[in-house]
């Protein structure tokens, strides 16, 4: 092991995760150009991830368990369901993507590997799943359907934001009318 990094995996996806928002993103990303980024040597790459390929979607999941940690500490602040946990939960996420644009940008990148499809997926079923029991628990109508299409705008909301780099107001707003007009 490197006397930089007591962890290769944690400081490899460190490092990608700074490469990611950079010009060109990691599309084109070399195991060289990483490992130095990294101060790792290859055979340490090779230890803690199959492929370059797997190391890009190890990123993913591990940048979407960082923005999914922020939002559960959030609504972690409220004891009982409400409206008022669901939007700081809903604020949560996106100030967690505004915080980690290499995850949106990755997101973006692997829009045709069918693994990473996979994981979008599942992370946002996951994301409908709470927001239909915070639904269920205000009694609120067809929890199911509503949190999908909720769940559906906040990404929408996350995508906009991240193309302008900072919170978007207008958009925000928004989403609380449509929210709170349901779940209020």
């Amino acid at each position: 092991m490197s006397a930089v990094a007591d962890d290769p995996r944690k400081t490899l996806l460190e490092a990608g995760a700074r490469l990611a928002v950079q010009a060109g993103g990691l599309r084109d990303l070399t195991l060289p150009l990483l490992t130095q980024v990294a101060g790792v040597s290859e055979a340490e790459f090779d230890a803690a991830f199959a492929s370059l390929d797997d190391f890009r979607r190890q990123l993913l999941r591990h940048m979407m368990d960082v923005v999914r940690a922020e939002v559960l500490a959030t609504a972690a602040g409220f004891g009982r369901p409400g409206f008022e946990r669901l939007w700081h939960t809903v604020e949560a996420f996106l100030d967690a993507n505004l915080r980690h644009p290499a995850m949106r940008r990755l997101a973006y990148e692997m829009r045709t590997d069918p693994v990473a499809i996979e994981l979008l997926r599942q992370r946002m079923a996951g994301y409908a799943m709470v927001f239909k029991t915070e639904l269920a628990a205000l009694d609120r109508p067809n929890p199911a359907g509503a949190a999908r299409l909720a769940t559906a705008m906040i990404v929408e909301a996350a995508k906009a934001e991240h193309e302008t780099g900072h919170a978007n107001a207008e958009v925000r707003r928004a989403l609380y009318a449509f929210l709170k007009a349901y779940a209020g």
